[in-house]
């Protein structure tokens, strides 16, 4: 029977969730060896020196909730401890997930220079700091780093030191998950043109999540999702904001923006910009439970999301109307706004609701076919006065699986979060957008605190 050390072409090795106590010091010849995963080994207590040097081909290293401990140097290293710096010659590592406290986080610029993947366990035994990076890290160590998730770290008052974000110009995804003292999740100053993605949630010091000196240089990002935020008063800050003078639009890529659970906000964008158009780009808006907003945007905001297919609101006590007329738009009295992508509404819960738009007379939706309008009491006949919509023709509601799995997965998170919290309360989280028994079997429509109009066309 061949020991594991001839395997000497293996190429993957997981140990995942297995009672081992050591690594094989013969693990060490396996130099075809891309991928070693140790995740979960909680009885692991030794590596043997020199044995992780040794894989000169290794690509993944996976350490998440092992044995382990790591130190920096040999002196007076205890047998569970494994030197950091043995993962300075693994030149070709790009992925690593492990517990690093930040007293022994390394200060070498070679070390993890080539990381694309970087994720870091924090305990509040052993990472009592308020900085992710303590001391002094050389400039060039995050270049490469395309992904970075942040979450638990209720000291940590923002992600990375000012003098790493010029090093951050590859980030791809940031996701920053219940930070408590959390003031900033982005990037004052800084231009992060390549960020596409990013996710915050239970983070409750936060004011807004784009300030407005970074909203020019987040020119690329995709996808953006806040959820559960206590004291978010604005998505993004615009104080003081002329592109008149940039060829940089704002939000110009901008796909999908998911707000769930946002108590406080106010404003998605408060003001806009000058000199452009904003959302143009934006194809997917949820809403959720946002209980001070009492609209969504202005009238010109809404005649630049051209592309918008698919908008929810739900359970926002406050809204009163979805576009509203802003600053000098006294034009759009009379005017028509076209919305010609859209093809999916959904209006749930909404007890203030009147109107769509008071200050504009007609809306032309013309891609139309499903539409849910429901516990809107305050709205007696359909809220539109639509130049060429289509007239319902079928009662049905359907939500794309893509996205219905999005939104749910949102909102299911923070119910769930709520009812650790007090078993005891009663919450109408469940009521998410794929409520297709709201209303189908009573077909009592035209009862005053319920108003529906479910139309599917072909």
């Amino acid at each position: 029977m061949y020991s594991i050390g001839e395997l000497k072409t293996l190429i993957i090795l997981s140990f995942n969730g297995c009672s081992i106590v050591e690594l094989p010091a013969k693990i060490g010849n396996l130099t075809h060896l891309k991928l070693l995963d140790l995740t979960h080994c909680s009885m692991l207590k030794r590596i043997s020196p020199e044995v992780i040097s040794r894989l000169k081909q290794l690509e993944e290293l996976y350490l998440e909730r092992s044995g382990l401990k790591w130190v920096v140097g040999e002196e007076g290293k205890q047998e569970n401890e494994v030197n950091l710096e043995e993962l300075g010659s693994l030149r070709n590592l790009i992925a690593l997930t492990t517990l690093l406290p930040t007293a022994d986080f390394p200060g070498s610029n070679s070390l993890f220079k080539n990381l694309l993947s970087f994720r870091i366990n924090i305990s509040p035994v052993t990472f009592p700091s308020t900085e992710l990076f303590p001391g002094h890290v050389p400039v060039g160590s995050l270049h490469e780093l395309r992904t970075l998730h942040v979450q638990g770290c209720n000291k940590l008052l923002n992600v990375v030191p000012s003098y790493l974000l010029q090093g951050l110009s590859n980030l791809k995804v940031l996701t920053v998950t219940d930070c408590a003292s959390m003031v900033e999740v982005t990037f004052p100053s800084i231009e992060l043109h390549g960020l596409r993605l990013i996710q915050v949630q239970g983070c409750n010091k936060l004011l807004n999540v784009v300030p407005s000196d970074l909203l020019q240089g987040l020119s690329n990002l995709v996808e953006l999702s806040v959820t559960d935020c206590a004291s978010l008063v604005e998505v993004f800050e615009v104080e003081v904001l002329n592109v008149e003078e940039s060829d940089i639009v704002p939000l110009s890529e901008l796909k999908e923006l998911y707000l769930v659970y946002l108590p406080k906000l106010t404003h998605i964008l408060k003001r806009e910009p000058k000199g452009t158009l904003c959302f143009q780009s934006l194809t997917v808006l949820y809403v959720w439970n946002c209980n001070k907003l009492r609209n969504l945007f202005s009238a010109s905001i809404a005649k630049s999301a051209e592309q918008l297919q698919e908008l929810g609101i739900e359970k926002c006590k406050m809204m009163e109307e979805i576009v509203i007329k802003g600053e000098n738009e006294e034009e759009y009295r009379t005017d028509k706004i076209t919305m010609p992508q859209l093809k999916r509404l959904k209006l749930f819960d909404l007890p203030n609701l009147t109107s769509f738009c008071r200050d504009v007379n007609a809306f032309d939706l013309p891609s139309l076919k499903h539409v849910t309008i429901e516990h809107c009491p305050k709205m007696k006949t359909p809220p539109f006065g639509f130049a060429s919509t289509p007239k319902p023709t079928e009662l049905e509601y359907r939500l794309p699986s893509f996205a219905k799995s999005k939104y749910e997965d949102l909102v299911h998170n923070v119910v769930e979060k709520q009812l650790e919290v007090n078993e005891s309360s009663k919450d109408d989280g469940n009521d998410s957008f794929d409520d297709e028994g709201d209303g189908d079997g009573d077909g009592d429509d035209s009862s005053d605190d319920r108003w529906q109009w479910r139309c599917h066309r072909r």
